[in-house]
């Protein structure tokens, strides 16, 4: 997902939504995949994001989310 933020069509990737109104990072959150959803916030993806119920990542922890991930890449790195 490095590529991402220089592609011309990011903010379309960024802005997507499948058929329940969820972006990429409202999914990737959702689903607890901490180093998607920092590269998709990396490339300004907009947390505030709300799927047709409502419902952001904000609002299911991202932030935890996003901590979690930066923890693992930093033992990653040491290793």
């Amino acid at each position: 997902m490095a590529w991402l933020p220089c592609q011309a069509e990011a903010e379309s990737v960024l802005e997507a939504r499948n058929v329940k109104g969820e972006s990429p990072l409202l999914v990737a959150t959702r689903l607890c995949r901490g180093c998607v959803a920092m590269r998709l916030v990396e490339a300004l993806a907009d947390p505030g994001a709300c799927d047709s119920q409502g419902e952001s990542a904000e609002s299911l922890d991202l932030d935890g989310l996003l901590r979690e991930a930066e923890r693992d890449e930093a033992c990653r790195q040491a290793a």
